[in-house]
């Protein structure tokens, strides 16, 4: 595996669970020792020059916070451990949206606000790089979407350096200047959101309905429709030519109409992993 990234930049790195991300991170700080190879972390090696890691912040896939403590005292040891004013906890607290929360007890937080208490101890000494590994797992919509801005507000007005995993593309397209997707410990495409797009070369819809294989059978031949996939009885995925969005969508109406189909809900997002990997020929490799 080869990656690199410069000062300010932002890098996703996706790919299915065990496919190596989590290794890959604890590799680049030095918490675990590499078997071959080299990583450099500001010019310096992290296994051997431990004192480097004051320049980053780390938000862990499991984050272990002490329940048993208010939100501020924890931060406060945080502060002690770095050897920092303790008012650099009040900054990162309001950084995160959390000061009016400062004296609950972690253990009492929302998933959403355990998570957001995780990225202020890893902004708390202000660091030049941020690694975050599946921030979002277990996060229900509302918070990962509230989670991505503020991530994104951060990377935009503090001009910190973001290198993020997720399994699921869609959480860092967004988020990231560079896309790499990682598969059985080795990197198979490295570029920006675009060239992410363009490789794919499909939209996704997801779409649920009443009777999903009827309105599957009613779209067989629909223009710019490359694949209709049932998933449950009301759960249809159809994966559509990019500039045949809107007329795929249309023709979903209409078969339901003519077919008598109820439609829920509509929804268009980014491909997944999965289907990039099928592109990729990533899952024979």
């Amino acid at each position: 595996m080869s990656l690199s990234m410069g000062r300010g930049e932002s890098l996703g790195l996706v790919g299915p669970n065990g496919a190596g991300k989590t290794t890959t991170v604890r590799v680049s700080i030095g918490i675990l020792r590499r078997d071959s190879g080299t990583v450099k972390l500001f010019d310096e090696d992290p296994w051997l020059s431990p004192w480097v890691r004051k320049r980053i912040g780390v938000v862990h896939d499991k984050p272990a916070i002490p329940g048993g403590m208010k939100c501020i005292d924890w931060l406060y040891r945080v502060c002690d451990i770095y050897g920092i004013d303790r008012s650099e906890a009040k900054r990162a607290l309001e950084l995160v949206e959390l000061w009016d929360a400062r004296h609950r007890r972690i253990k009492g937080l929302s998933a959403g606000m355990k998570q957001r208490l995780a990225l202020a101890q890893a902004l708390v000494h202000n660091p030049e790089l941020l690694l975050l590994d599946e921030p979002f797992t277990n996060l229900d919509p509302p918070s990962r979407a509230r989670f991505s801005e503020l991530l994104a507000r951060i990377r935009d007005e503090r001009g910190v350096a973001i290198f993020i995993t997720s399994h699921t593309l869609s959480d860092v397209l967004n988020l990231s200047s560079r896309i790499a997707i990682i598969h059985r410990g080795r990197v198979i495409f490295e570029g920006s959101p675009s060239d992410v797009e363009r490789e794919l070369r499909v939209s996704v819809i997801r779409i649920r309905c009443s009777s999903s294989r009827a309105l599957a059978e009613a779209l067989a031949g629909a223009e710019g429709v490359v694949r209709a996939r049932v998933v449950d009885e009301q759960t249809l995925i159809l994966e559509v030519e990019p500039s045949c969005k809107g007329r795929a969508i249309k023709a979903v109406v209409d078969a339901s109409e003519s077919r008598g189909i109820e439609i829920f809900d509509i929804e268009t997002r980014a491909p997944g992993i999965e289907e990039f990997l099928k592109r990729l020929g990533g899952e024979r490799g």
